[in-house]
């Protein structure tokens, strides 16, 4: 059974999540190109440590849209890197900076549905720290409650989140991007990614509720994170939070592997 309550550092979330019959996974490689000692997760993971595997991963293949964290307990307590991979059954070496550093992990959305409407607010920016999820309206964060820098959106529906209690104050509408992950089968996986709450016009530690579909006059679509490496059915990057930028190698006109460019900031509707 997967709670949310991972030694008290995660927050309890709107709705549960279990772990039985997750569509999410990542099989972790302890050498390159699948080489090695290996560990296959569905849960979350705030200390690789407890299966031997802390400081290990050299490269994984993920369904779903999953974080890797430089420290335990989803970087709860530090500015370490974080590294995402998403897609179906899609895998990636990992860059040789990232080889052997991440001590937690966990993935994100519905644990039942890769493709349902979600929404989940970090308490850090970069996705770290605590969480909260949910699938409906909600008016109440938890531990989070006026304390949201980072919301990841799956699915296709948009999300209007408020700075003040019950749908009140500030407002932004967020849509997801057009990231679309597909399967060999057809399966499209939708994704909102905004690291940074500040880049939409809220500021950072305000948001206190949320409303399914767009209630406000101020509307973005989150931008496509530019990743080291793509394909049809995935993609994988990093952001190193202590610099304040995301990484970038894919594509022409993309900085080479190991250079460094800003987070590219949602669209303006």
């Amino acid at each position: 059974m997967k709670i949310l309550l991972l030694l008290f550092i995660t927050a309890a979330a709107a709705l549960p999540k279990a772990a039985v019959g997750s569509v999410h996974y990542t099989t972790c490689y302890s050498g390159f190109n699948k080489g090695g000692s290996f560990q296959t997760f569905s849960d979350y993971v705030p200390d690789l440590g407890l299966y031997n595997f802390d400081n290990t991963i050299s490269s994984a293949t993920v369904t779903g849209i999953w974080f890797y964290y430089e420290d335990e307990d989803y970087n709860l307590a530090s500015s370490g890197s974080v590294y995402w991979l998403h897609g179906f059954d899609y895998f990636s070496n990992f860059d040789n900076s990232y080889d052997d550093v991440f001590s937690s992990l966990r993935y994100g959305g519905s644990p039942d549905c890769l493709g349902c409407d979600t929404w989940t607010v970090y308490q850090g920016q970069y996705f770290t720290g605590s969480e909260f999820y949910g699938t409906t309206d909600s008016n109440f964060f938890g531990n989070l409650q006026g304390q949201v820098s980072a919301i990841l959106l799956t699915g296709t529906s948009a999300w209007t989140f408020y700075d003040g209690p019950s749908y009140s104050g500030r407002s932004v509408c967020l849509y997801p991007n057009t990231v679309h992950d597909v399967s060999s089968s057809g399966e499209v996986l939708n994704l909102g990614i905004y690291p940074d709450v500040t880049q939409v016009g809220m500021y950072d530690n305000s948001i206190q509720s949320v409303r399914r579909g767009c209630w406000s006059d101020v509307v973005f679509k989150a931008p496509e994170v530019h990743a080291q490496g793509q394909a049809k059915n995935g993609a994988w990057g990093y952001f190193r939070p202590e610099a304040g930028q995301e990484h970038s190698a894919a594509g022409q006109g993309h900085p080479a592997a190991g250079h460094s460019r800003p987070a590219a900031r949602p669209q303006k509707v």
